[in-house]
């Protein structure tokens, strides 16, 4: 019995590998662009494709652990018990990237009022996930302010990712 405990143990450890290798932070991002190492390498065709990686938490794992539970002798209860224990326990990663997928999600409502003091950061940190992982001809991002936040955008008028005015970038 240990030996599945040491086996499910790795298989959460190569789970929680994948999501942070999959899923940059936003340090990672900018050290990306700066090197154009690892841009724009999720396309519309890939499962992952415009999944934002929020923040970091508990989630539960994606391992199912399928065991027959069959009826054993008397001399057996004991085992079934621990394999019952098992399966029934629930696997969780801790502190790995939490993610949402805009695919399966396809409205992203962010309230986020101004006592937030980091919602600006929080935003540009969403946009500069989508600009890591997706290549302007892949994903056109729209925009909806007032004039009174028209400035924040400023700096994102001329990336691939948005239309200008007449339409030509």
């Amino acid at each position: 019995m240990e030996g599945k405990k040491l086996d499910i143990s790795k298989e959460l450890e190569l789970e929680k590998k994948i999501l942070y290798e999959n899923n940059f932070s936003i340090e990672e991002c900018k050290n990306n662009i700066k090197t154009g190492n690892k841009l724009w390498i999720r396309e519309i065709s890939d499962l992952d494709f415009l999944t934002l990686r929020l923040g970091v938490g508990n989630r539960k794992s994606k391992i199912t652990i399928n065991a027959r539970l069959e009826e054993f002798s008397l001399d057996d209860d004991n085992l079934r018990e621990e394999v019952k224990k098992i399966v029934n326990t629930p696997l969780v990663l801790n502190d790995v990237p939490i993610t949402i997928s805009l695919l399966e999600n396809r409205v992203l409502p962010l309230i986020i009022t101004d006592s937030f003091p980091y919602r600006r950061q929080f935003v540009e940190g969403l946009m500069l996930q989508l600009m890591t992982y997706c290549s302007g001809s892949d994903l056109k991002i729209v925009i909806f302010t007032d004039d009174d936040h028209a400035f924040f955008w400023d700096s994102y008028k001329f990336t691939p990712y948005l239309y200008s005015k007449d339409k030509k970038n």
